[in-house]
C-alpha cells in the first residue's frame, strides 16, 4: 500500500478511528468488568 497519497492516508486513518470507536462501544457493552454507560442498552 502506498503511503505517498495523503488523501488515501487520511481516509485510512478516518476509517480506522471509526472502527476503533465502534469496537470500543461494543467491548464496553459486552465486558462485565466495565461499568456500562446508561445510553448503551442495545444488547439487553
Amino acid at each position: 500500500m502506498s503511503s505517498a497519497n495523503p488523501e488515501l492516508k487520511k481516509r485510512i486513518i478516518n476509517a480506522e478511528s471509526k472502527v476503533k470507536s465502534a469496537w470500543d462501544s461494543t467491548a464496553a457493552s459486552t465486558t462485565p468488568k466495565e461499568p456500562k454507560p446508561p445510553n448503551v442498552r442495545r444488547k439487553q
